[in-house]
């Protein structure tokens, strides 16, 4: 049976969180696990997993959770009888090593794909075979208890794909970060930024002409406390929530409230700056009636960025309008793929 640490991460950046977590562990790390994106396995002996999970929630800056493996498996039908067989294959998984006589636990179900049962089918189901493969082999029946169990069992099932494991990073995702005193109504997810911190060589300084919360500017000094980070924002709320958030980091990021379009009028001092890359999520636009409002806010951002950086790095399901307003201004498209944020299909782009 394999047996290591499975995480989980935003979809699309897979490669970036196994990276870390290869130089956090010192272990083989395998992508999407049983062919299910957003999964990143640790490879370890079943001795070594808890320490090393602890290890990784306690480092890692690209998961959002990270469980002890139990198992995982295909089922063959999507049915009343796909339950069954998560009921009688969990019965094989070894849950009597993390749950003991006065533990309680609960059970943590996700379930993705076309199926005649609910997340909450599977988690009953899961549950029974908690309760059973204990009984039979410890001979007590373990307590239940949803609010808030000592032991959290995650079961994920995505299409055929089923996989359990013991959470060990609790109800809180750690993309959650505590930083966020203030959050902004179109977020960008940590785990996200620091892909794009990666994808943009790590830079020394940065730049992000609409910072909202300051969500990249924070994540790159998380990353690197030594990193220059810069954030503009237009509107008064969020440049304030920004400050509460940087104060709460307890970082150090300059923060200015200006149009970026018109950066240079009002921030005169930044005329003469130059940045290793900007790295932004500028809004998309989805709500918005008239689109040609984002369009020109994406070539006044591509003008100003033309004269700041060599490197940008930005998140957009407006692809096309990124890539023709940055082209225009002298931009090359030097990377692409996509990034699932929240529930959105968004593209990544880097730009030289």
């Amino acid at each position: 049976m394999t047996s290591g640490v499975l995480c989980t991460t935003a979809p699309g950046l897979e490669d970036v969180c196994a990276q870390e977590l290869g130089e956090i562990t010192g272990k083989p790390v395998h992508e999407n696990y049983l062919g299910v994106r957003g999964r990143v396995l640790v490879k370890c002996s079943e001795y070594e997993a808890l320490n090393l999970a602890r290890e990784i929630n306690r480092r890692s800056l690209t998961i959002h959770r990270a469980a002890v493996l139990l198992g995982g498996f295909e089922i063959e039908h999507r049915d009343e009888r796909g339950l069954e067989e998560i009921r009688e294959r969990c019965q094989e998984l070894p849950f009597e090593r993390y749950i003991h006589e006065h533990d309680t636990f609960g059970v943590r179900p996700s379930r993705l794909g076309e199926h005649d049962f609910t997340s909450v089918d599977v988690g009953a189901a899961v549950g029974d075979a908690v309760i059973e493969r204990i009984k039979r082999e410890e001979g007590f029946r373990p307590q239940v208890d949803l609010d808030a169990p000592s032991v959290i069992v995650r079961a994920d099932v995505v299409g055929d794909t089923v996989i359990v494991g013991v959470c060990t990073t609790g109800d809180r995702s750690l993309h959650q970060r505590g930083y966020r005193v203030y959050d902004h109504p179109a977020s960008l997810n940590p785990v996200i930024a620091q892909g794009m911190l990666e994808l943009a060589g790590n830079p020394d300084s940065l730049i992000d002409p609409t910072c909202g919360g300051a969500t990249v500017p924070i994540e790159a000094l998380l990353r690197d406390p030594e990193t220059e980070a810069v954030g503009v924002e237009k509107f008064r709320t969020h440049y304030e929530g920004a400050r509460l958030n940087v104060l709460a980091a307890r970082v150090d990021v300059e923060l200015y409230l200006a149009d970026a379009t018109r950066l240079f009028e009002e921030v005169p001092e930044l005329r003469d700056c130059e940045f290793d890359a900007a790295v932004f999520n500028p809004p998309y636009g989805l709500k918005i009636a008239n689109p040609s409002v984002v369009k020109t806010l994406y070539r006044g951002l591509a003008s100003v960025l033309s004269d700041l950086v060599s490197v940008a790095v930005t998140v957009t399901p407006r692809d096309n309008w990124m890539r023709a307003a940055m082209e225009e201004y002298g931009f090359r498209l030097s990377h692409d793929r996509w990034v699932r944020h929240g529930g959105l299909d968004v593209r990544l782009l880097v730009f030289r």
